[in-house]
């Protein structure tokens, strides 16, 4: 994952792949049909992160992959199929990572 050596080591990853060809029917080539590809990826990748929040997991998701490994591992040609992203999920780190948001209510406690 291009030296992102850290999502190595989830317990779960996922291969968010496309079939190109399928979103160019059925957009009938329109311009926009790849942006598509890539808001479907981040849905997907949003629903993971809500899906391991509520199980306490850690989740991560990264478009800095190596498309043409994971292509050869998983048999696809780069054209008509290929990578979009990667994702996974695992027991969250013992220690917080300075970049996690840290969420703080707007009002104080009991107030409405």
């Amino acid at each position: 994952m291009c030296g992102q050596s850290y999502f190595g080591t989830a317990h779960v990853s996922f291969v968010l792949a496309a079939r190109f060809y399928r979103n160019q029917w059925k957009y009938r080539r329109h311009p926009r049909a790849y942006a598509g590809i890539i808001m479907d990826a981040a849905h997907l990748s949003q629903t993971l992160y809500l899906v391991a929040a509520e199980l306490g997991l850690g989740a991560f998701v990264t478009i800095g992959i190596n498309g043409r490994d994971i292509e050869k591992r998983l048999g696809l040609d780069g054209v008509e199929a290929g990578p979009v992203a990667v994702c996974g999920c695992g027991p969250r780190a013992e220690r917080s990572s300075p970049l996690e948001p840290r969420f703080t209510p707007d009002h104080p406690a009991g107030a409405r």
